[in-house]
């Protein structure tokens, strides 16, 4: 019998499985960004501990930020029966179970636990959600017991010339729910486990977890776009788009420091000035939920594009259509899952994973299908350029899709003076508050 494999050691499956993921996290994004990527220790005991916002795409965008094998841990619930079980373990997933997941199961916790530690002390990367559950929002939820009950295991473990990190990672969005939106992983300050143990002595584990979980929540929220108000959240950041929503999306970082920037001044209002604040928070409420009946995009607000502009876009949707139509003609599959399988997934936050899973699955057996039929049947410049063409297309689809909404967005609102109105009403207001 051979040596038994350790979970991140890298399979021939595997290899083939994780070239494919990285290449479609590529193509997943209209643009994407890495800051701080020379952070990332190498050949170190790293726990990589991201927010998690976007459901599986948090983590196939932490597996592609480089080439490094990692280990993950998920919820146990979705470990329901063997089949999945085994995938998830060829995935390099762990389950970590909660005590409503059954006494029973919790147990085997502890054989994951074990498993992390010895991947830890080999000297290699462990990803988890400190946060235990997702959700859409640039905020955090509270940071879990099971990072820490993880890390702390592991440290005893770990060989006295080495040390045991914590490196949190902010993934942000440029949009949650539409695909071919923009990306930006954000590394942060790593968080030496082993060295705050040792320098608190007199600390009791209790108070090491709670000491460390804070520690990870205020390194974790330097590395987003954090509005931690629950009450207005949303008022917050509808008010915050409206006065970034000018900047470029492809300028990632830019858009990035500026939503921080006007964010943290319209949180802070809340103290220096509750009153207006309460009255200028009721009045973006207001005037959301009466953009959103409209229908119209706040990046038509945020740009206005002029009678002659719309014009021309018109004139550049109906010039793409052709394309459009050919994307949809060679990958059937992705107008037929936005149809009819998007709509029915009730968590928008799987959206783009759906998508991703899509595109990884059916895009690549439509690509070899049509890529094999042009070797057949047509000469080799004419399948060059077929083969070029579904290279391109499945991307052009969201492009094209993206570009004929905001369209049709810029055409109600060119129309809808009410809109307009509102929106110079409450931009002045923000502006006279936070000059």
């Amino acid at each position: 019998m051979g040596e038994k494999r350790n979970i991140y050691d890298n399979t021939i499956g595997y290899r083939i499985a994780r070239f494919f993921v990285d290449l479609k996290v590529k193509s997943a994004y209209k643009k994407t960004a890495i800051v701080g990527l020379d952070k990332i220790p190498k050949d170190r005991s790293v726990i990589l501990a991201t927010n998690h916002s976007n459901a599986l795409m948090d983590a196939i965008n932490i597996l592609a930020i480089n080439k490094e094998p990692k280990v993950f841990i998920a919820r146990g619930d979705i470990f329901i029966n063997k089949s999945v079980r085994k995938f998830l373990r060829f995935a390099k997933i762990l389950p970590i179970f909660r005590i409503r997941n059954g006494i029973s199961n919790v147990k085997k916790s502890e054989e994951t636990i074990d498993i992390v530690a010895n991947v830890l002390a080999d000297g290699k990367k462990v990803h988890i959600f400190p946060e235990g559950a997702h959700r859409s929002k640039h905020d955090l939820l509270p940071i879990g017991k099971g990072i820490l009950r993880i890390a702390l295991s592991a440290s005893d473990k770990i060989k006295n010339d080495d040390n045991l990190y914590i490196l949190p990672i902010g993934v942000e969005y440029g949009d949650y729910y539409r695909y071919q939106s923009t990306l930006l992983m954000f590394v942060g300050d790593i968080i030496n486990v082993t060295e705050y143990i040792n320098s608190n002595p007199d600390k009791s584990e209790y108070q090491i977890n709670v000491g460390i979980r804070e520690e990870i929540r205020c390194k974790l929220a330097e590395t987003i776009l954090y509005i931690n108000q629950t009450d207005d959240y949303d008022a917050i950041w509808e008010l915050t788009k409206l006065l970034t929503g000018n900047i470029n999306e492809n300028e990632i970082l830019k858009r990035f420091n500026k939503n921080r920037e006007i964010s943290s001044k319209i949180t802070e209002l809340k103290n220096t000035n509750p009153q207006e604040a309460e009255i200028l928070f009721r009045q973006a409420d207001r005037f959301m939920d009466d953009r959103k009946k409209a229908k119209i995009s706040i990046k038509s607000i945020a740009n206005p594009n002029t009678k002659a502009n719309l014009f021309f876009n018109s004139l550049l949707a109906l010039l793409g259509l052709p394309f459009y139509v050919l994307s949809v003609v060679l990958y059937p599959n992705i107008i037929l899952s936005e149809l009819f399988l998007i709509p029915k997934i009730k968590d928008k936050t799987f959206w783009n994973t759906a998508r991703f899973a899509n595109s990884l699955v059916l895009n690549t057996i439509f690509f070899i299908l049509w890529t094999i039929l042009s070797f057949v049947f047509l000469d080799w410049f004419v399948t060059l350029l077929v083969i070029l063409s579904l290279i391109f297309l499945p991307k052009y689809f969201y492009i094209y899709s993206e570009f004929v909404r905001i369209l049709a967005s810029d055409f109600r609102y060119i129309r809808n003076k009410d809109i307009a109105t509102k929106y110079n009403q409450l931009k002045n207001s923000i502006l006279n508050l936070i000059k």
